[in-house]
């Protein structure tokens, strides 16, 4: 599964609770279709690595200034690829966003990993 390729036993955890935040705040029936054509469908497709989809989903994000999904989207990101990686796809979003768009991706870029780099070690 791919939530589970994204971040573990933790990545199941955290999409099933997105799941149910979803169907709580929005619909079910919509919650089941996202579920489905994320994890199911797009996330399900092996013609690209999980690794670079992140790298799309953080250049999107970071376009499209979507601050509350960018976060969430680097972490898993630096999951499976280097901070440097990550760093330069943000870095040549400026192109494409403008550099104020570059720029706070920049900054909750430096947030995630000093957030990762305080947390505690835990076994998977």
């Amino acid at each position: 599964m791919a939530a589970r390729e994204m971040g573990g036993e933790r990545g199941v955890e955290g999409f099933e609770a997105y799941h149910e935040m979803w169907a709580e705040e929005i619909d079910e029936d919509l919650a089941k279709i996202f579920t489905d054509f994320t994890m199911n469908g797009m996330y399900a497709r092996r013609v690209l690595p999980v690794a670079t989809r992140q790298l799309c989903a953080v250049a999107a994000l970071t376009v499209l200034q979507r601050e509350d999904q960018l976060a969430q989207h680097m972490r898993v990101a630096l999951r499976t690829n280097p901070p440097e990686l990550v760093r330069e796809v943000v870095v040549q979003m400026a192109m494409y966003g403008g550099f104020p768009a570059m720029l706070t991706a920049t900054k909750i870029l430096r947030q995630v990993i000093a957030e990762s780099d305080s947390a505690p070690v835990t076994s998977e």
